[in-house]
């Protein structure tokens, strides 16, 4: 079945990926405290673009671009934040324990051809080159008190991150040990690139959205591996404060006469004191 596209969403799109140039945006979750306390009211608000500032707000996400934000109390129960805007969320702490927020931005598809990138699928369009469908999400944790049991829940994202040890328990120069999932399973040989707010590079914030950059440049980050054969993975912890972990993962799309691949970009945030 061709993949259709509104019109709203590729306006959306172009500003996702902006251009000419192969670039894509990170969206991420900004608690306003990861290690509230119960009864405490905070503030959940979401980032978006393709640096992480020191303030943690890159660029305006556009309307209608979110397609879920979802919060998991420590049971594992849905819980509803109070929605301020579609970027910002206040939640009441009820329980000790974990909770798991995650968020993402409707998904899409576009292909390349000799004119440029087209939003639709290979059959939407003459002369395809390549075809990728995207999805762009991301989680981050909030542990209220020391109860830290469902530290490794899984939230059911199509490519997610899991904390194997507490974050507030990490400090500088410890390692934050995680797995990554491809579709509830464990996938090996991906790249896990880590940063933290407000780091630069000769002076410049640096891109934490992954993409293939036609001129052969990559995104430049203080931490880099690689996961193993279990899909396990440990981010060294250079300083303190609030880090990023990025995650890009390319498979094949099951009907090449429609699309080539799936891009899952995914960005897991927590806090280091």
């Amino acid at each position: 079945m061709k993949i259709k596209m509104l019109s709203v969403f590729a306006l959306s799109c172009f500003l996702l990926f902006g251009g000419s140039q192969a670039l894509a945006h990170n969206i991420w979750i900004n608690p306003e405290n990861h290690y509230p306390k119960v009864g405490e009211t905070l503030e959940i608000g979401l980032g978006w673009g393709h640096t992480y500032p020191a303030s943690r707000v890159d660029q305006e996400m556009k309307p209608g671009t979110l397609a879920y934000m979802q919060v998991l109390d420590p049971d594992g129960m849905k819980v509803e934040p109070e929605m301020i805007s579609e970027k910002r969320y206040k939640l009441k702490i009820e329980k000790e324990g974990i909770y798991l927020v995650t968020a993402g931005i409707k998904p899409g598809v576009f292909t390349m051809t000799p004119r440029g990138r087209q939003w639709s699928d290979k059959k939407g369009v003459e002369n395809a080159i390549s075809c990728t469908s995207f999805s762009i999400e991301a989680k981050t944790i909030m542990i209220a008190g020391e109860n830290d049991e469902r530290l490794g829940a899984v939230t059911g994202q199509e490519l997610e991150i899991i904390p194997l040890s507490n974050p507030k328990n990490i400090k500088p120069g410890d390692k934050l040990n995680l797995k990554v999932l491809f579709r509830g399973k464990a996938v090996e040989g991906v790249t896990v690139n880590a940063t933290f707010a407000g780091y630069t590079s000769q002076g410049q914030s640096k891109d934490v959205a992954p993409h293939r950059d036609p001129k052969g440049h990559k995104p430049s980050f203080p931490v880099s591996t690689v996961t193993d054969s279990e899909g396990k993975a440990a981010v060294s912890v250079t300083e303190p404060g609030y880090w990023m972990i990025v995650v890009s993962h390319r498979s094949p799309y099951p009907d090449k006469e429609t699309c080539d691949e799936y891009m899952h970009n995914m960005a897991f945030t927590f806090e280091v004191r």
